[in-house]
């Protein structure tokens, strides 16, 4: 009964775009579907289905957390991170809802065949994706091997929803008589207001479902419902929306940072430092430091700046008992200022880098180290990600 209670306004607009029909309020198990699936659904309990709502106070549980695992996050504004998470796998669409309080910078990739988009949840700080600014209005739309870098200058609210490629269209030719295969690996589409609408209601229903009654989504005959809705709803947006592709000047810079990041990652276990930067990229100063700021939301000598606390912060986590002091670490990364070092990192991370090490320390002795709550997520999210935590930095 509970449950029903804080299910209702879910409930309601999944019953209006007949998903589901509540057959007995004072019972939450009895439900019955009233929705014809498409052929491309797979047969009941043919894919695990899963769901998931956790809230994270380290950038390090958030990046372990998301899909895509192989993005890069990195939180350009000041004060202690915390952020919520929801994740919901069906069938074949996945479906996710971040609430994040800080600035960031978000470098997204999808490899294994689907198609995403990504759109506001609710209104927030600004948004920009490959540094054109993402109205209220509009999808974000990434595929095949496109990178695209996201970043939004304060709290932020992300609804995000990925098929894969070939259930795509072949779907979309059946609602809409269209081939909705991008012909860009980024895109964006501006889509009418009542599309919209819709699509963000249903995600949020869905996203609601998933933190009050992740049992109902579990169920495959509710799963195959909700995922029929929000595909339909998913491909009239891109179906009825005006789509645009990247400019050539967007490209170039997005090329840019493409080269910036592979530097980065080439150099993952030390710093860099901005001249080095920019004669092995070849560009000026000035020009690296326009394109940063479009495209990640900071300058290049913020990024790197960043860059090297975060490797620190990494390495204080991870310390093992005998491994390195405060000092051993932050010389390693450059910073030979310690009281400098530790006022940038209590502005970052909201600790002083001793607590973070003591803490780490801490788990150890007890056996938890070093996500304390990767254990809270679902089978799906500890199996596939906790590796990738710990090898991982943001």
């Amino acid at each position: 009964m509970m449950i029903i209670k804080q299910s209702t306004e879910a409930l309601e607009l999944l019953n209006q775009e007949r998903v589901i029909a509540q057959v007995d309020t004072c019972q939450s198990d009895n439900l019955l579907m009233v929705f014809a699936a498409p052929p491309w659904l797979p047969p009941f309990g043919s894919e695990m289905l899963s769901s998931c709502a956790i809230r994270v106070t380290d950038v390090d549980e958030f990046r372990a957390a998301v899909r895509p695992a192989n993005s890069e996050y990195v939180v350009t504004g000041s004060g202690s991170f915390a952020a919520s998470i929801i994740r919901v796998d069906l069938h074949r669409l996945r479906l996710q809802r971040f609430n994040e309080i800080l600035a960031r910078t978000w470098r997204i990739e999808i490899v294994d065949g689907r198609v995403g988009i990504g759109f506001f949840a609710e209104p927030g700080a600004p948004m920009k994706r490959q540094g054109i600014e993402l109205m209220p209005d509009e999808v974000g739309v990434l595929s095949g091997s496109g990178t695209l870098c996201h970043t939004a200058s304060g709290p932020s609210h992300l609804a995000s929803m990925s098929l894969p490629a070939n259930d795509l269209a072949e779907l979309a030719g059946a609602l809409a008589g269209l081939d909705l295969t991008p012909t860009d690996p980024v895109m964006t589409a501006n889509v009418a207001a009542a599309s919209m609408t819709r699509l963000r209601s249903l995600h949020a229903a869905a996203a609601h479902l998933a933190e009050t009654a992740p049992h109902i989504i579990a169920r495959p005959e509710a799963a195959r419902g909700l995922e029929v809705s929000l595909s339909d709803a998913m491909v009239m947006c891109l179906a009825a929306g005006r789509l645009r592709t990247d400019t050539a000047s967007q490209r170039r810079h997005a090329l840019l940072i493409k080269r910036f990041r592979a530097l980065e990652e080439a150099n993952r276990g030390r710093a860099l430092y901005l001249p080095e930067v920019c004669a092995a990229l070849g560009v000026s100063q000035r020009t690296l430091h326009q394109v940063c700021h479009e495209q990640l939301g900071v300058g290049p000598k913020r990024y790197l700046l960043l860059r090297r606390l975060h490797l620190a912060h990494r390495d204080l986590r991870c310390a093992s008992p005998g491994e390195g002091t405060v000092t051993d670490i932050a010389t390693k990364y450059g910073f030979w200022e310690l009281g400098r070092f530790a006022v940038s990192y209590r502005t970052i991370f909201g600790q002083s880098p001793s607590v973070t090490l003591r803490e780490s320390l801490s788990r150890w002795q007890s056996g938890t180290h070093w996500l304390p709550r990767i254990a809270d997520l679902s089978p799906l999210v500890a199996q596939d990600d906790a590796r990738l935590a710990v090898e991982s930095f943001v």
